[in-house]
């Protein structure tokens, strides 16, 4: 009669994401384990950042570490922890960014586009739809990203 496996324990076939992690049987909220990881991901990146090091790759250490011992609930989640993580990155790049220091024609070419679009979206709107300028150009708003 074959032994029903234990599912705390580290499964010594299979890829690491199939069960390899450590749990000894301890459940603890999702949320609880983001903001650990969140907070410890600061902290090692704050760590880095004071020895002259890069940030980044504290942070990258960091997950690599807790990718064994994280609950599965959490792994699960995974591309949505990514999505959150690219967003984060998405944000600190541009906190980075100053106005004084673009050129008028790296300014032109990053706005050009997406207000061309954004009319293009409201000049159809009001052809097709028989809205007003001010409706066609909200449509355009939410409609550009």
């Amino acid at each position: 009669k074959p032994v029903a496996q234990d599912k705390t324990l580290p499964h010594t076939s299979g890829s690491r994401s199939e069960g390899a992690m450590v749990n000894h049987g301890k459940e603890y909220p999702i949320e609880l384990g983001w903001a650990f990881l969140l907070v410890v991901g600061y902290l090692v990146k704050v760590a880095f950042v004071n020895v002259r090091l890069p940030g980044a790759v504290g942070i990258l250490l960091v997950g690599f570490a807790f990718s064994y011992f994280m609950q599965e609930d959490i792994l699960k989640n995974r591309n949505d922890l990514q999505h959150f993580a690219f967003l984060l990155v998405l944000l600190n790049a541009g906190f980075e960014v100053s106005i004084r220091g673009l050129r008028p024609a790296i300014l032109l070419i990053c706005l050009l586009p997406g207000l061309l679009e954004m009319a293009g979206i409201a000049g159809l709107a009001m052809l097709t739809h028989d809205v007003d300028i001010r409706e066609g150009l909200v449509l355009g708003c939410v409609l550009f990203p």
